[in-house]
Parts: structure tokens; sequence; C-alpha cells
């Protein structure tokens, strides 16, 4: 999942949280890079958040001038301008926090992305359905139906992308512990019970898809608006590689066994530095194992309480390679999932 970027001045109070390449602009270099280091580590695909705040006219019609000029959607268009956009696919996922009020709005938005972005060449389909991702909704299936009939497309379950939690329950013990900083959990039995359900019930449109943490911790990002440390959000300790590479393996098993449906694991998020959610290296994430990317600072580099030399640690994305390859290895033993795994 792809957020947009800012750096609002409260930002500058969590150095921790700054990525390696800086607090930085939307714009096309930028997103070109970020293609490449996606692509480099086995990710197939950025699900951006797009916002359809104010871009409804009195006639329920969509203003694509207004949608363009989104604060949130500048990353997405962005994309589309990246000379290696080829590198990677892209879908979205309509973040409807404040945005759509009724079916006709929703129809006539998911008009609107089938016309701008299906024909795109990088627009993500599987098994030949463009999908669209649903976040905090407010209709029932009889309201969407209609919808789901355009240009058939396919959906991310909204039961799985509902609301706040939706992209966290499958992963660790909500159930029994709701506030504060939790360990960092695989899948529990009660997860896979869940998703076992959902797979039973869920009609054509949708796509069983389990959602990964790469982590979340939203204190810091209360920090920045708020200036206070709320313990009663609901955070997890940051994952160790093994630990996240093992909540990608869990999953994948969680998906490989409903044959014949569709497949692919969402992982939250590329780019969520404020509520903890971000695959690429900050200045929190360093190692003394040298690489291509050390850490500077006024132009020194940095330095850890024994002198050694600091670097940047890049351990989500080397996890997420890692499991990348251990599903290729399991789709390659069985050619009904060589056609169906994405990842």
């Amino acid at each position: 999942m792809y957020y947009p970027q800012y750096a609002p001045v409260g930002y500058q109070n969590q150095p921790s949280r700054k990525p390696f390449w800086g607090w930085r602009r939307d714009n096309v270099l930028d997103i070109e890079q970020e293609i490449n280091l996606a692509a480099d580590y086995g990710i197939d695909y950025f699900m951006f958040c797009f916002y359809p705040r104010n871009c409804f006219n009195d006639s329920n019609e969509v203003n694509d001038t207004a949608l363009r000029n989104g604060i949130g959607n500048k990353a997405l268009y962005n994309f589309l301008q990246a000379s290696n956009r080829c590198r990677i696919k892209f879908c979205v996922m309509i973040e409807n926090s404040n945005g759509i009020s009724n079916t006709i709005q929703l129809k006539n938005l998911i008009t609107y992305i089938s016309n701008t972005f299906f024909t795109d060449p990088s627009y993500l389909s599987i098994n030949g359905s463009p999908v669209i991702g649903l976040y905090k909704w407010n209709f029932n299936d009889s309201g969407l139906d209609d919808s789901y009939r355009v240009n058939n497309c396919k959906f991310i379950s909204g039961v799985l992308l509902n609301d706040a939690d939706g992209r966290f329950w499958y992963q660790g013990k909500w159930e029994k512990e709701p506030y504060g900083l939790s360990s960092y959990a695989s899948l529990s039995d009660y997860n896979n019970r869940i998703i076992s359900n959902v797979a039973k019930y869920a009609n054509c449109h949708e796509i069983l898809c389990i959602p990964v943490l790469a982590g979340v911790d939203d204190r810091a990002r209360h920090d920045f608006s708020n200036g206070y440390n709320d313990e009663t959000l609901r955070s997890f300790e940051k994952p160790t590689k093994q630990e996240f590479y093992q909540a990608m393996i869990e999953a994948i098993h969680s998906s490989v066994w409903a044959e014949g449906m569709d497949q692919t694991i969402l992982i939250y998020a590329w780019n969520e530095f404020g509520e903890g959610g971000f695959l690429p290296p900050t200045y929190g994430d360093t190692t003394t194992q040298p690489n291509n990317y050390p850490v500077m600072e006024n132009g020194v580099q940095k330095t850890d309480s024994l002198g050694n030399p600091l670097f940047f640690d890049f351990y989500k994305l080397e996890a997420i390679l890692m499991a990348k390859q251990y599903w290729l290895n399991l789709a390659n033993s069985n050619p009904l999932l060589s056609e169906l795994v994405r990842s």
C-alpha cells in the first residue's frame, strides 16, 4: 500500500522515522527511485490510496481536476509519468474517509478509474480482471452490485479492508490485547478461522487478500499532531527480519490452500512513516554490516556507541525478497498455483 508522502513540521521531532532518502516531496524523480527499489526487492505492485474528496459536483459527476490536484493523489499521477513504471504494476484503493456519500458517486468514480487507469498496461489485473481496493466502506453489498459490473472489476474484499483495524486484525491478537504496545505477532488460530470463513463466503467479485504488517506504531504520529504519547493506541513492536519473513510465509500458506482463487499478499505499507507501517529503511533502522548506504549526518558517517560505522538496514525488503522466492518455489512445485500466485 502506497500513502501520500509529506513532512509536517512535527515529523522533525521524530528523527528515527525519517526515511533514508529524507523527507521528500511527491515528484516524478522521487517515485522513479521508489519503483526501482521496490522492483529490485520483489514487490510487484503499489496500491495507491486514492482520495475522492471534494471531487463531485451537484450532479454527482467526477471532477478530474479536483482529483488530480488533491494532495493525497499526486503520487499516483506522478507514477503515471514515471519512465520506469513498467517495472511494477499499480492499482488504486478508494479511501472513503470523507468522500463518497452514495452509490451513484461510487459508480461514477469507478467508471472514471476504469476510463483513466484500466487501459494503462501497468494497471494490476489478477486472473484477467482489474483490481480496486475499498477502504472505510459504509455501503452494503446490494448497494455495490451495479458498481461491481463496471468493466468486470475485481475488488479487494471490503471485509478485509473495511475500517481502520481491517488492515491489521489478521496480524496480532487484538481480541486479547486491544490497546498498548504488543509484541509483533504472526497469524493466530483465531485469525486463520476468520480467513477461512471469509474465503468460504466471499463472492466472485472479491479477492482473498491476506494483509501482512510491516509494522504499526501510531503513537509517534499522535506526537506529531497532538504533542502527546497516547498509550491506548494499538501498536506492535518493530518486527525482526525473521518475524516479518515468518508472517509472510504464514500468509502465503493461508492463501495458497484456497485453490482456484485469486491470490495476493497486501503488505501494509510501503511508506506510512507516521503510523509505523513502512518498508524502506529509516534513520531508526541501522546496521554495522557494510553496504552502499552509509548513514550520514552533516557530511559525516554516523557511528554506534562503540565507534562502528552505521549503514541503513534494508532488512524488511530483504525479508520480502526471501518470501517472494519461497512463494515462487512453492508455485513451481504446483502447476495450478503457478498461474495464481501474485505477491
